[in-house]
């Protein structure tokens, strides 16, 4: 990614007479941005200019309002490299756009077609990560608290039938949130989005602002392309003119029942979930069964949408999570190139997809990704996010504990040196009490270990034999006895 970050000193073109109409337009935006977005005197926003009408019409009325609040405004463009040259000239005229209003200007470069193919998505989801990704980084770099995006009234109506038509939950058919955060101390506005683009061109056209066409949105390639270019020209023709402003009671209306109803799901996430970490969590089918179907779907919505950042999931995708709960154990639903659901015995598993899940799931054994590590007796040692300590100890130190995590050995029975390593399929020890010996993937269904953390199992061993399946049990045939004369305390410390 390019970045580029200069101050050039053009004077601010001569303003024209302000129309009625722009000062009712100004009215409106300001109203908005401090009634329903709160923003305060003395913020710095960040102002995404792509070069078309909406956005540079953004950018000067932000600049205007600046004037009289005491905000500070930051232009930025992000060039996704999808025109060739035309996308080019667009970075150039924001540039010149933004320099005019003597603002600092920062743009970025993306390679989006090349992100898409290397990570199987689709042209506009890609550009839309690559330009959020440049549009966080951009705020941090200047500090702000706040990134305006010039969606509109008619981006809200696509957006409702772009869901619609592809089979979203509630949360979907809200259309696009006025406001959400990026990070914790970045958060998204949109200024403009209870205005219609046409109301934007008069502004525009009035103010004689200049802004370049992006051939592309005239393509009938892309769904959302065809929503506006056929689908609302019909409906406005044939049936409802003023179809923008029912949209946008109707997902006002929609967005009061769905915050209810995450308000409901907010209530009693904790009991029905479980095993949450950063990677992931785990939901408990015998609560999840017993749910209204519609709520067992808004449960997914809010959970996947809400811990990972993702923008609603089509219903056909849901269906399939929920269906899981009938599916053999060990099915796997793809969320997202990242994102993975997992029928486990008695949950549903939502995680960050690891290396090789299909083939860990397909043949139940973990896979093997790294060397064994060579230790010694004494030592601490950091692997895989684990970290395990090696220590001789005296016999009054040892405190036998029913958790597997500390163990005591007969230090006369290990070698100098000891190898850690994950489990492979094949793998036998003798369980600590009983005398035959047993698969530890036998031994790791009987522990209802779950499929996910089954591939983090280490296991200490002499090259040969398994000492250890660490956090576990130990092999009987390396126990303390009677005649145990020096003693290894082994602890496993789980650091992630």
């Amino acid at each position: 990614m390019k970045n580029k970050l200069q101050k050039v000193d053009i004077e601010k073109p001569d303003k024209k007479e302000d129309s009625q109409f722009t000062d009712i337009l100004i009215k409106r935006v300001e109203n908005f941005l401090f009634n329903e977005l709160y923003i305060e005197d003395g913020d710095r926003i960040l102002i995404a200019v792509s070069g078309g009408v909406d956005s540079v019409t953004l950018l000067d009325i932000m600049y205007r309002l600046s004037k009289f609040h005491n905000f500070k405004i930051f232009p930025v463009h992000f060039n996704h490299k999808l025109r060739g040259k035309q996308s080019d000239e667009d970075e150039k005229f924001t540039k010149k756009i933004s320099t005019s209003y003597r603002l600092e200007f920062f743009s970025g470069t993306g390679d989006v077609r090349q992100y898409a193919s290397k990570n199987s998505l689709s042209i506009e989801h890609s550009a839309r990560i690559l330009r959020y990704n440049f549009l966080e980084r951009a705020a941090q770099h200047f500090n702000c608290s706040m990134v305006a995006t010039a969606h509109t009234l008619d981006d809200m109506t696509e957006t409702f039938f772009l869901n619609l038509l592809r089979g979203t939950g509630l949360t979907g058919l809200c259309g696009i949130p006025k406001k959400r955060y990026l990070t914790k101390k970045i958060c998204l506005i949109r200024p403009l989005i209870n205005i219609s683009k046409y109301d934007l061109k008069t502004y525009a056209g009035q103010r004689g602002i200049k802004w370049r066409e992006d051939e592309t949105n005239l393509l009938m390639n892309f769904t959302r392309n065809k929503i506006r270019g056929k689908l609302l020209p019909f409906i406005k023709n044939e049936f409802e003119p003023s179809i923008n402003d029912k949209i946008y009671r109707t997902t006002k209306l929609l967005t009061g029942a769905d915050r209810f109803v995450s308000e409901y799901i907010d209530s009693f996430v904790d009991k029905i979930t479980f095993n949450k970490t950063t990677e992931g969590f785990s939901i408990k089918l015998s609560m999840f069964n017993n749910l209204d179907e519609f709520i067992q779907g808004e449960l997914l919505q809010h959970l996947i949408t809400t811990k990972y950042h993702q923008p609603a999931l089509p219903m056909n995708l849901i269906d399939r999570i929920k269906n899981m709960a009938d599916s053999n154990i060990g099915t796997i639903v793809d969320i997202s190139k990242d994102l993975y659901a997992l029928r486990d015995r008695n949950s549903l598993i939502i995680g960050k997809r690891k290396k090789n899940l299909v083939n860990m799931i397909e043949i139940e054994k973990p896979t093997v990704v790294d060397a064994p590590t060579v230790v010694g007796a004494h030592g601490e040692y950091e692997i895989e996010g684990n970290k395990i300590i090696l220590s001789e100890v005296k016999k009054k130190s040892v405190r036998l504990v029913e958790s597997g995590s500390i163990e005591f050995l007969d230090f006369d029975l290990l070698p100098s040196r000891l190898i850690i390593r994950r489990w492979q399929k094949g793998d036998t020890f003798i369980p600590l009490g009983m005398k035959g010996k047993m698969k530890i993937s036998d031994f790791l269904i009987n522990n209802k270990i779950s499929l996910i953390d089954k591939q983090d199992i280490l296991l200490l061993t002499t090259g040969k034999d398994i000492i250890w399946v660490c956090g576990l049990r130990i092999d009987d045939r390396f126990k303390i006895t009677v005649k145990t004369t020096r003693y290894l305390r082994a602890e496993l410390i789980k650091c992630k």
